[in-house]
């Protein structure tokens, strides 16, 4: 389970990366251009396969960036994060050792 939280936390910052390289766009030229560039990001790992539909369905999605729907939010929730790895239920030592490596590359 580590390996895969490793491989998903480590996607999720490239995504939250390349979201800020393009300056944070929600439309238009550059907003496409991200999403391209997310795309060949995501496609490494079939998890992240949420976000595409996300991105696709959101443009124009004008929420602040603290707002909790705005884009910004998505790419770099802790919970969404969890919930997509599926580690709600896990033991304490997988709980502890994603929310280190989350902040480690978060935060």
């Amino acid at each position: 389970m580590k390996e895969q939280i490793d491989k998903v936390l480590s996607e999720g910052k490239l995504l939250l990366d390349c979201y800020k390289r393009f300056n944070c766009p929600t439309e238009g030229d550059q907003y496409k251009l991200f999403v391209f560039e997310a795309i060949k990001i995501m496609r490494e790992d079939p998890q992240l396969n949420f976000f595409v539909d996300f991105l696709l369905n959101n443009e124009g999605n004008n929420l602040p960036k603290q707002s909790s729907g705005s884009l910004f939010t998505a790419l770099s929730d802790k919970d969404n994060f969890a919930c997509l790895l599926g580690i709600e239920n896990e033991d304490d030592d997988v709980i502890d050792y994603f929310d280190m490596k989350f902040d480690s590359l978060f935060n």
